[in-house]
């Protein structure tokens, strides 16, 4: 439907008159008057005395005039036409400023909802018009507009009917510049031009014609809404899923100028699935009532419900469909809208599912992606591949496991990819271990195995990244007592805790020789210390030898082998001092 150039043509839109104005009541919105005359807005919203029976009203469809419901909505507008009363009193004018400036030579439809009040004693002929107008008009008395209207409507027959809406059709083409439109009786008080009516009101002013104007509609003639008419503007996916069944709702739009009332005449709906042109699926569906409409109302012009369909099996991956959905009222004027026909492709996609490894270190995180996939994502974790447990409604998860753990990627909760296993490399964390060792021997540190692959990397501090060694044997001589720090490591994997390993250091006694042969034969040649546990390092120690008679032959610092000085054969005495602790006593020198 094309744009009507009439603003709130239906006259639901109101504005409040302003304060000081009694019984509060409202205008509708963008019509003003072209004179002091003052047009009448019945509405709900308005309240309204001086009907019969002196009481008030709320103006719809009861009001002084008469009883009346709207064209379409819950509003409509009055407004004297004529008065034929020996004194003319008045005459009324509606104008509103169209929503576009009419182009010159361009041929315009207009449309427009007439009855004549109940009251009314008279019925009138050539007397209400239209005056489109460059300018506003606004006049500061009740006269006779002195415009000469475009169109009149009903140039030869008397407007009578007083329970029906009687619609008017007319074409205008524009001079160009329009830009307003006022509508009432622009005909002098002397070309009265009236019918008796029985029925009328009994009051004297009621000799006066009074008309009911609802739905004014200007556009372009292509565009011009219809009387009854639906058309279906929309299929609407409440899930953009298609799995094993799915529910699709159909959009009823009101294209026409009543309102439509599904207990008076039904929406038939009917719909087709076809695949490869067969017919697979098919049913029909009645909207009967009002329940489906806001609050139950009658569906108003340009409204619309959401009919949900019947379930609908798509399921099946790359298949095509072709769904037909036909909806029409009996009193239907245009069918062409009614018709929707379209191709829909199952083409939900897992995508290519991946993990960053299949086997990660504890503490790593893994990410989970899905490529290329089409519908809503999810990603899900397992433990037993039976608890899932919903990580990410989106094409790309990341998460951190414990232990060995199961993914899937689904769409629409329907489709699921292969599992991905996921395995967590957790070496064990190395048993603390205490060594105690001689001061200054050197001994090999092997810390105890729990795996035939386990390696070990060792740090000298317990918050260390970067070992200083890595291996499973520490071979160094310990002159103190020390700590490290050892994480299991297998296949790259470090253990998330550290074992400790601690050194204990003591000092430890000499082996001293009581006899030894320097005679050059590379046996027992020299004087020097050892060790039960291993050679001396850096082990502190001085050595004195005296003779018989005490007097000192021989000195020197550190374990030096001392080949005799050319000291006679005999037996000398030894003063040695190691790490503090001093030992005493004899040796020969046998040549």
């Amino acid at each position: 439907m094309g744009q009507n150039l009439i603003p709130n043509y239906s006259f639901e839109d109101t504005v409040p008159i302003p304060p000081g104005v009694p019984y509060l009541y409202n205008l509708a919105s963008e019509w003003t008057f072209a004179n002091l005359g003052s047009p009448d807005y019945f509405s709900p919203k308005n309240k309204e005395f001086g009907v019969p029976g002196d009481f008030f009203s709320n103006g719809m469809p009861l009001n002084v005039f008469g009883h009346q419901y709207a064209k379409s909505g819950i509003a409509f507008m009055g407004i004297y036409i004529a008065e034929y009363s020996s004194v003319p009193l008045l005459r009324e004018y509606l104008q509103a400023r169209l929503k576009n400036t009419l182009v010159k030579d361009s041929t315009y439809c207009l449309q427009i909802y007439i009855s004549l009040a109940d009251s009314c004693q008279l019925g009138s002929r050539n007397q209400f018009g239209f005056y489109f107008s460059n300018i506003l008009i606004n006049t500061n008395d009740k006269n006779v507009l002195n415009f000469t209207p475009q169109i009149i409507v009903s140039p030869t027959a008397y407007i009578t009917d007083k329970v029906n809406w009687l619609e008017y059709n007319f074409q205008y083409t524009a001079k160009g510049g329009e830009r307003f439109i006022v509508m009432g009786n622009f005909t002098p008080y002397s070309n009265a031009d009236t019918i008796a009516i029985q029925d009328g009101g009994m009051e004297p002013y009621f000799k006066n014609i009074y008309y009911y104007i609802d739905n004014v509609w200007l556009s372009h003639c292509d565009s011009l809404p219809k009387s009854n008419d639906i058309k279906v503007s929309a299929l609407q996916k409440e899930r953009f899923c298609y799995s094993d069944t799915t529910q699709l709702s159909v959009k009823i739009q009101n294209v026409s100028v009543d309102s439509i009332d599904f207990t008076k005449d039904t929406l038939v709906i009917f719909t087709e699935v076809l695949h490869n042109g067969t017919v697979i699926q098919s049913f029909q569906q009645e909207i009967a009532d009002n329940t489906l409409n806001y609050n139950g109302n009658l569906l108003g012009q340009d409204s619309s419900i959401s009919i949900q369909l019947n379930p609908i099996d798509f399921s099946q991956l790359g298949k095509t469909y072709q769904l037909k959905i036909y909806a029409r009222l009996n009193s239907d004027e245009d069918t062409t809208n009614n018709i929707l026909d379209t191709v829909i492709v199952n083409d939900l996609s897992l995508g290519t599912v991946s993990s960053s490894s299949p086997l990660i270190c504890t503490g790593s995180t893994v990410t989970l992606k899905s490529e290329g996939s089409k519908g809503f994502p999810k990603w899900e974790c397992s433990m037993n591949q039976t608890d899932w447990i919903m990580l990410s409604e989106d094409t790309v998860a990341t998460h951190q496991p414990v232990g060995t753990t199961f993914y899937r990627f689904s769409i629409c909760d329907f489709y699921y990819s292969d599992t991905l296993q996921v395995e967590v490399n957790t070496p064990p964390t190395p048993v603390d271990t205490t060594y105690l060792f001689c001061k200054g021997l050197a001994f090999n540190l092997v810390p105890s195995k729990q795996l035939l692959n386990q390696g070990f990397s060792w740090f000298t501090s317990l918050n260390d990244t970067v070992p200083f060694f890595e291996g499973d044997t520490l071979a160094i001589p310990f002159s103190q007592n020390q700590i490290f720090y050892i994480a299991s490591k297998v296949d790259s994997c470090l253990s998330l805790e550290r074992g400790k390993v601690t050194i204990d250091t003591e000092n430890c006694g000499i082996i001293i020789p009581n006899v030894f042969t320097p005679n050059g034969d590379g046996v027992n040649d020299f004087f020097f210390y050892s060790s039960a546990v291993g050679s001396l390092v850096d082990v502190e120690i001085s050595t004195t030898i005296f003779n018989r008679w005490g007097e000192e032959v021989a000195t020197w610092e550190g374990n030096v082998p001392w080949d005799g000085d050319d000291l006679l054969n005999g037996t000398y005495f030894y003063r040695v001092t190691a790490d503090g602790v001093e030992y005493k006593g004899s040796v020969m020198i046998l040549r």
